[in-house]
């Protein structure tokens, strides 16, 4: 026992020389940093008074910041550290709703077992319309692999419902909900069904998927301390036809607000909180404001798409910005900015800046297009006058990055930062909410 008690005492002190050692060479990475600046359009002048800011990890144990000041010949400063402990990111942020209407296009297998086709909903509480697969079954001879096409109709009246809040919530409520969002199948809907069977006659795979591009509705909205905000839209935008009839739904269609209580949602207080007439008016996609003090509602009404501002304290709707163009934005926040991407013939950008609590159109123009740039979640900053925007030029194992400056009448600037880690310390982690951050003076 003592001698395996000195020889842990050695480990350890060897050990923690050897993490001192490794902490100094860490440290001395940071004086091998640079950064280097390639002006691809406009005047790298435009972008002074901007601090670009990184912040990317490796392994969850080590990280890097990194900080200078954008345009010409950029001096960065980069101190390094390695944590015993894995590094655990900060971010807290607004929780996303999916309902799932219908669940038409699904492929389920069993293995050692059959495939259950006796009701709607797996074992998770996901919808699978699964009817015309139990019918086409029993015309399925064993060792067979059989396909039909088949009207969805024949066999629903009103599409399943099931509300996806990550897990907290299941197919406890989705009679209720399905009992109040009263979706009628259309008469012309077809499916096409696969299903195979074992010598045995065991059903082992099955398939279902829609035949054509009829439209289907879809829910989306957000979780907050109040409770769900839920829109309910069509995948094509448009209403008519054989489109979705959202005129059975109890209380008409809008944006619905289903309060949260003690023990979970409260299904019988769901409340159409901003109706609409679904000939005039389609639910776009729905975000809460950066300060968290309102819901900001974007609808599509005669082709053109609408802003819609609500106080979350009251419900009650304070701004209306019809919007130059159409299609469903990509929406990002900063402080008092309200930025969209839009793709049309080409990408466009708009920019809302809010000023004594209301949005005004800042900025439309196309968006500078960079080679190899991830444009998903992009930095960006606002100073009243200039905006800047910056993307790595690879998310997934790069930190180098891409740079833009406009103001009012469009793009002043864009540029590349070459970061030499992606050389020497490839593979960096930036999913971080800090990895790239921007600020003006």
């Amino acid at each position: 026992m003592r001698k395996s008690l000195i020889l842990l005492a050695i480990l350890l002190v060897l050990s923690v020389a050897a993490l001192a050692v490794g902490q100094g060479a860490i440290n001395a990475m940071g004086n091998d940093v640079t950064v280097t600046e390639t002006t691809l359009a406009g005047d790298p002048a435009a972008a002074e008074g901007l601090t670009v800011s990184l912040h990317p990890t490796y392994e969850n144990h080590l990280e890097w910041r990194t900080v200078f000041a954008a345009g010409k010949d950029p001096e960065p400063e980069t101190k390094v550290h390695y944590s015993a402990k894995p590094l655990k990111d900060d971010y807290t942020g607004t929780s996303s709703v999916w309902m799932q209407i219908g669940g038409l296009n699904f492929s389920m297998s069993a293995s050692g077992g059959a495939v259950r086709l006796d009701k709607d909903t797996d074992e998770m509480g996901f919808v699978a319309m699964v009817r015309p697969a139990a019918d086409v079954a029993t015309r399925t001879q064993p060792g067979e692999i059989r396909t039909e096409t088949v009207y969805l109709r024949d066999y629903y009246e009103y599409y399943a419902i099931y509300l996806d809040l990550y897990g907290s919530y299941g197919q406890t409520g989705q009679a209720a909900l399905s009992d109040y969002f009263r979706i009628p199948v259309q008469e012309d809907l077809q499916v096409e069904v696969t299903v195979s069977k074992d010598e045995a006659g065991t059903v082992y795979h099955v398939e279902c998927n829609t035949v054509d591009n009829s439209s289907s509705a879809f829910g989306y909205g957000l979780y907050l301390e109040q409770g769900v905000f839920l829109g309910l839209g069509t995948e094509d935008g448009e209403y008519g036809g054989s489109e979705v009839d959202f005129s059975q739904i109890r209380d008409g269609y809008g944006l619905y607000w289903i309060p949260m209580e003690q023990d979970g949602l409260d299904l019988d207080r769901i409340e159409n909180i901003y109706p609409m007439d679904p000939a005039a008016a389609q639910f776009v996609t729905l975000e809460e404001s950066f300060d968290g003090n309102s819901l900001l509602l974007f609808t599509r009404e005669r082709r053109t798409l609408v802003l819609t501002v609500l106080d979350l304290e009251n419900l009650e709707p304070v701004q209306r910005l019809e919007l130059p163009t159409s299609e469903t934005p990509t929406v990002w926040q900063q402080e008092d900015l309200l930025l969209l991407r839009v793709y049309e013939e080409a990408p466009r950008l708009l920019a809302l800046p809010r000023e004594d609590g209301l949005y005004r159109l800042w900025l439309d123009t196309p968006e500078y297009q960079f080679e190899n740039v991830w444009y998903w979640d992009p930095a960006l900053s606002f100073d009243g006058s200039r905006l800047a925007l910056a993307y790595y030029e690879n998310k997934y194992n790069k930190v180098s990055l891409c740079l833009t400056v406009y103001d009012e009448n469009g793009l002043t600037y864009a540029g590349s930062y070459a970061h030499n880690a992606d050389t020497f310390c490839p593979n960096l982690d930036s999913f971080w909410s800090d990895a790239l951050m921007l600020q003006w003076e």
